[in-house]
């Protein structure tokens, strides 16, 4: 197999295909990848504070153009976190957890508590 990139595009040469890749990055997929890497570092927070893996949250997110992310990936996030809401507002409850973390070089604040019900 032989590879070669040129550019936004790489190409696999085998005996007998060739498979060409464009290695641009749509807006689209840049939301989807930083959804994913949202909800890995929520899980994270959820594992830092102790948190039996079925509770449910309330969340708090702030980064960024986290209207945007949420605008398509909302309820990605929340089924993934157990997440009960997500909030653009600080959590105001006494027990919650907090973490500052860095997704593709944004810092990120997420506030996570046991969500009460009420």
């Amino acid at each position: 197999i032989n590879a070669e990139y040129m550019g936004c595009i790489a190409s696999l040469f085998a005996k007998d295909a060739l498979v060409k890749l464009d290695l641009n990055i749509t807006e689209s997929s840049r939301l989807e990848g930083m959804a994913r890497d949202i909800v890995r570092a929520v899980q994270q927070s959820r594992k830092n504070a102790n948190l039996k893996i079925t509770d449910k949250i309330d969340l708090y997110l702030k980064l960024p153009n986290v209207e945007g992310i949420l605008k398509e990936w909302r309820d990605y996030i929340m089924e993934q976190t157990l997440a009960t809401c997500i909030s653009l507002s600080p959590l105001s409850q006494h027990t919650k957890h907090e973490e500052t973390i860095e997704i593709e070089g944004e810092v990120v604040i997420i506030q996570l508590a046991v969500h009460t019900g009420l």
